[in-house]
C-alpha cells in the first residue's frame, strides 16, 4: 500500500514537472529577409582598382521551440540569390549603376549563383533591456546545402553545383511587439564562422572530380553593416 503511495505521488509529481515546463515553453514562426551588396572600386590619382558589384537577397523562413524562456533551438531552410556585375568607375562602396542593374535584372549577370541550405540552431538569451523588451542572444548555426552557379545564359548549370556547409556563431537582437510577435535581426557581421565547400568538375575528357575548400573567418565590424549595405530582418510569432 505505501508502495503505491510512493508510486502514485512520483507520477503526480512528475507529471506537475512537465505541465510546468510545458507552460513555460513555445513554438514559434518565423521568416527573415535579407538583402546585402558589396564591392567596387578604389579609385587614386594614378589607377581605378576594378572590382565587381555583388547584389545578394535571401529568405530564410524556420521554425523553433522554447525550451525555456532563454534557450532555443529550431531549423531554418535558406534560399539566397546572388548576382554580379563588373565595376570599375565611382568611389562610392559600390557602383549605383550596377547596383540597379542587378536589382532590376534579378540574377541575370555574370557569377550569378543560387543556393539552399538548411540550418539547425540552438539560441541562447544573454540579457535583456527596456523592459525585457529588447533582447541579446547567442545563436550557433550548423548549415547543409547546395549551391548552383548560372551560365551564360542565365540559366542553372548543374554540373557546377558545389556542396556547402559549416558553422557560425553570431549575435541575434529580437524586439517583442504585441501579441507574442517580435521582429529579430542576426548580426552576423559579429562573427565567427567556418565553412566549406565540396565543388564538382568535368575536365576536357569527361572525367569528374571533386575539389574540397574550407577557411576560418572571424569577423567584428559593425560598420560592415552599413559600408555593405546589409540588411536583415525577421518577424516571429509565438504560439
Amino acid at each position: 500500500m505505501r508502495f503505491f503511495t510512493m508510486k502514485k505521488l512520483f507520477v503526480i509529481l512528475a507529471l506537475s514537472v512537465l505541465t510546468a515546463t510545458a507552460a513555460k515553453a513555445q513554438f514559434f514562426f518565423g521568416t527573415q529577409f535579407g538583402v546585402f551588396t558589396n564591392g567596387g572600386s578604389t579609385v587614386s590619382a594614378e589607377t581605378t582598382e576594378r572590382a565587381a558589384t555583388s547584389f545578394n537577397v535571401s529568405l530564410k523562413p524556420s521554425v523553433g521551440y522554447y525550451f525555456t524562456p532563454k534557450l532555443v533551438a529550431g531549423l531554418k531552410l535558406n534560399f539566397t540569390s546572388c548576382s554580379f556585375a563588373d565595376n570599375d568607375t565611382g568611389s562610392l562602396p559600390f557602383n549605383l549603376e550596377s547596383y540597379a542593374i542587378n536589382l532590376l535584372m534579378g540574377n541575370g549577370l555574370e557569377r550569378d549563383y543560387m543556393s539552399f541550405k538548411v540550418s539547425p540552431y540552438v539560441r541562447y538569451h544573454v540579457f535583456s533591456m527596456f523592459n525585457d523588451k529588447l533582447k541579446i542572444w547567442a545563436e550557433l548555426d550548423g548549415y547543409l546545402g547546395m549551391k548552383y552557379p548560372r551560365d551564360d545564359e542565365h540559366k542553372i548549370n548543374a554540373d557546377g553545383r558545389s556542396m556547402i556547409y559549416g558553422i557560425e556563431f553570431h549575435p541575434l537582437v529580437s524586439y517583442d511587439i504585441i501579441n507574442n510577435y517580435m521582429i529579430y535581426t542576426a548580426l552576423n557581421f559579429a562573427s565567427i564562422s567556418w565553412d566549406g565547400q565540396a565543388k564538382r568538375s568535368t575536365d576536357l575528357a569527361g572525367e569528374v572530380s571533386t575539389r574540397y575548400t574550407d577557411r576560418f573567418l572571424f569577423q567584428c565590424n559593425p560598420l560592415m553593416a552599413i559600408a555593405n549595405a546589409f540588411i536583415n530582418i525577421g518577424v516571429m510569432k509565438k504560439f
